[in-house]
């Protein structure tokens, strides 16, 4: 067999793992997988979960037995529990439950303990939250001091029953009081209490014993925060399959469909019909194998962007060379923070009675913390409905009660300068990534405050009305990171023995993997005037080695069909302009016409040809072309007629 080399091609680091077989590729793990303290299993037993762990919620994802993803509820029927622990007297609360603790037990309550983990009191870069308990240093790691009541020691001597007789009874002897000790614990217990409960809540759902999870983390997660996190789960009794980017989890969620059937094992085959072929070219197609990503993953104290490229629907590496961005000036508490001084206003307007913030006194404090609760529920008022959403408080202040509405309008002229950083960051990401905004296929939402029509409708107007590019403002994007994880474990958990170590800390030393730098297509004959590559098969940074099927119908009553393969690069090129429109004698004479300004779109161009082939194909059959790249970047396309075991090698 006559082997012919690609000529665009190239090596390199990257996000990924590679695949260590020749149809590993669609089980490929995701990027920035492991730190140095997990280890891989073996064939896991039982059950296997997946967890996104955020600053302020988390939630917990299973695998159906139809390989599909979902989010499960915990025992107080919440899907986003709250990172919050809070002591009350002898009272601990862990999750939404601890969140009213936060108006009048603010001391004693714990939170953003995440974003803390494995660092250092002195590294710390943001100030502690005013409703929380204190940081203070212990042993060199971030902890926290709470006031609890604890059982009295058996030292402290009971009331003595009276000595003298009496008509009335002897009242028995009164048990000592519990005493109040302070507690100290740091962010890594903290977080290990709160996985427990994870934990608990996942095996009361399953009714067994989970024996692994997937945990995806932010990618500015440095290797102690990941160590940390490693510690914390592994005393809670989770055994870490894996740390996964929270993008490209959310990325694996999104598309759960296509997912389900690469985590099985199933041959994956694309379709074109090569009388359609420049649709097939055409962006935004969800159901293409091969396309660019750009995530914006809107958390709850920063905002992170990626660009992705993503083979196979499942093979997922940034095309950032520094991994996501990140901004701090976006994020859930700056939505909320613009929500609740929007209500402070009209509170004060309404009842003379002022609010400082950032709060100056503990009335303000209180007043604050429940007005920033309230505006939680409003927020997802203004993103479920195109009404106005209401804000109500009980006594928010010296009594007063609050209620006020806001409308989608003037919540996006709030939020106008957030949205205009999310724009701003995203053209720096693609600076970063030396694309245009023609060359991005899909846009995907993720986080809890990422659902807000206004969004939506700034990115529309971006990437242009007109443009393919698709906003995928469908899917909730507060479960897509826990989906992803749990289809995640759920391939790591069917790997057998063979493969396993490949995604061990052994893999470590096969996270370089090469890729295309040009991609590689089919030309037939008539569909191709313009220098321009119609059918896409492998696409540009694909990672090596690489195989693509296609099944095309050929022509009505066809008994040959022949092609070339090309390779080319991506280019821009201007979309024809629309006719100018048409005025009658007495209109528009005098209005100065607006220059039109073409838009674009994104093609491959012709550069270099691999070759032609020709075949004889049955009537009424189709034909399957199918492209292998070695790692060595050696392209080899063969073609039958459909139902045939014959294969016409390319070059043979």
């Amino acid at each position: 067999m006559k082997n012919i080399s690609a000529r665009g091609f190239r090596g390199g680091p990257r996000d990924l793992f590679g695949p260590t077989s020749e149809r590993l590729d669609l089980l490929v793990p995701l990027p920035k997988i492991l730190p140095d303290a997990i280890s891989a299993p073996a064939t896991t037993q039982g059950p296997v979960i997946g967890l996104n762990i955020g600053n302020s919620y988390a939630s917990i994802a299973v695998v159906h037995h139809e390989g599909h993803a979902e989010c499960i509820a915990n025992e107080d029927g919440e899907r986003q529990i709250a990172l919050i622990i809070s002591y009350n007297g002898e009272e601990q609360y862990i999750g939404n439950g601890a969140k009213p603790q936060l108006v009048k037990n603010s001391a004693n309550t714990i939170t953003d303990f995440r974003n803390v983990l494995g660092k250092k009191l002195n590294d710390l870069k943001t100030p502690p939250a005013w409703n929380s308990a204190p940081r203070l240093d212990v042993n060199g790691e971030v902890g926290y001091s709470v006031k609890v009541l604890v059982p009295a020691p058996k030292s402290v001597a009971k009331t003595p029953a009276s000595a003298k007789s009496t008509p009335a009874p002897t009242r028995p002897s009164s048990p000592p009081p519990p005493a109040e000790v302070t507690k100290t614990l740091t962010a890594s217990e903290a977080m290990t209490l709160f996985l427990s409960t994870m934990k608990t809540s996942a095996e009361d759902f399953l009714g067994k014993p989970i024996s692994g999870a997937v945990i995806g983390v932010s990618d500015s997660f440095d290797d102690a925060q990941r160590a940390a996190l490693a510690q914390a789960a592994e005393a809670a009794g989770i055994h870490v399959l894996q740390f996964a980017s929270e993008q490209a989890l959310a990325v694996l969620g999104a598309h759960d469909s296509s997912a389900g059937k690469a985590l099985l094992g199933l041959e994956s085959t694309t379709s074109h019909n090569a009388s359609d072929a420049t649709a097939a070219h055409a962006k935004a197609a969800e159901a293409h194998p091969d396309r660019t990503t750009l995530v914006v993953d809107v958390g709850s104290s920063s905002t992170s962007f990626d660009i992705l490229s993503i083979k196979d629907h499942t093979l997922v590496h940034s095309l950032l060379p520094n991994g996501a961005l990140e901004s701090l000036e976006v994020g859930g508490h700056a939505i909320d923070n613009l929500l609740v001084g929007h209500f402070l206003k009209e509170f004060t307007k309404k009842t003379k009675v002022t609010v400082s913030f950032p709060p100056t006194t503990p009335a303000d404090e209180r007043a604050v913390t429940k007005l920033r609760i309230a505006v939680e529920d409003t927020k997802k008022s203004l993103q479920a409905s195109t009404g106005a959403a209401a804000c109500s408080v009980e006594s928010l202040k010296d009594g007063f009660d609050f209620s006020g509405t806001i409308n989608r309008l003037r919540f996006d002229v709030l939020l106008a300068p957030l949205y205009a950083t999310i724009i701003g960051e995203i053209e720096t990401a693609l600076k970063s990534a030396a694309l245009s905004k023609e060359q991005i296929d899909e846009v995907l939402l993720v986080g809890a405050s990422s659902g807000l029509s206004g969004l939506s409708e700034k990115l529309e107007i971006f990437f242009g009305e007109q443009s393919p590019v698709a906003i995928r403002s469908d899917l909730d994007g507060s479960q897509l990171i826990a989906k992803g994880a749990a289809l995640q474990a759920k391939l790591l958990s069917e790997l057998d023995a063979a493969n396993a170590p490949a995604f061990g800390v052994e893999a470590k030393t096969i996270a370089s993997a090469s890729v295309t730098s040009k991609s590689i297509g089919l030309v037939f004959p008539g569909t191709s005037e313009d220098k321009t590559i119609p059918v896409i098969v492998v696409a540009s940074e694909t990672p090596l080695p690489a195989r693509r099927t296609l099944r095309l119908p050929t022509a009505s009553g066809a008994s040959r069909v022949a092609f070339e393969v090309w390779e080319g690069n991506s280019i821009l090129r201007d979309l024809p302009l629309p006719p100018k429109p048409v005025y009658s004698d007495d209109e528009g004479e005098d209005e100065e016409e607006e220059e039109q300004v073409p838009e674009k779109e994104a093609v491959v161009e012709k550069e270099t040809c691999l070759g032609g082939l020709a075949l004889d194909v049955a009537k009424e059959k189709s034909i399957e072309v199918q492209v292998d790249v070695s790692l060595a970047g050696e392209v080899v396309v063969k073609a039958r007629s459909a139902g045939s075991e014959s294969w016409t090698v390319l070059g043979k």
